[in-house]
């Protein structure tokens, strides 16, 4: 064997050693798409009609051309489900309430981190509310407290007890 393959076959042996050392990298391919962000799959969507008399509550379909990675509390109808009662407009206060309740819709229970010990449950405005039709303004007015969720200073209703399977709270 010449110098001038001596070489060659020392330049190929090294690219292949590189070539299985980084075939040894340990951060592996993406195994799919990045799931949205947690903001995007907590939110559920609140609509009050003072004139209907109504309150309801739904979760935004999941932007398109992306997997859906709603695994984490918050959709309307998959893991718990706000209703609303008794709502109602008094035009002398120009107050418009209503009676709501969370009913969890998983196998483990909310409220507690060991199964025992009442946490409770924190219902939470990201935004609003807002006036959709009509003139006037809208204010969560008798919140338990505020506290950082999605945002600051985000006022909630706090459903002080656990809650098991298919079990729904008392309203607030």
């Amino acid at each position: 064997m010449n110098e001038r393959q001596a070489v060659s076959r020392a330049r190929l042996a090294m690219l292949v050693a590189l070539v299985g050392v980084a075939g040894c990298d340990d951060r592996g391919a993406p195994t799919g798409p990045p799931p949205p962000p947690p903001a995007a799959t907590r939110v559920i969507n609140c609509q009050a009609d003072v004139r209907a008399g109504t309150f309801d509550c739904t979760t935004p379909p999941p932007p398109s051309g992306r997997l859906s990675a709603d695994l984490v509390l918050g959709g309307q109808g998959t893991y718990v489900a706000l209703r609303s009662s008794n709502v109602s407009y008094t035009s002398s206060t120009a107050t418009f309430q209503a009676d709501v309740t969370v009913e969890n819709l998983t196998v483990l229970p909310l409220g507690t981190a060991d199964g025992s010990t009442v946490t409770g449950v924190k219902v939470f405005f990201s935004s609003g509310p807002t006036v959709t039709s009509g003139t006037g303004t809208v204010t969560v007015a008798n919140p338990d407290g505020t506290g950082t969720f999605t945002g600051t200073n985000q006022p909630y209703f706090l459903y002080n007890q656990i809650l098991a399977t298919a079990e729904v709270s008392a309203p607030r």
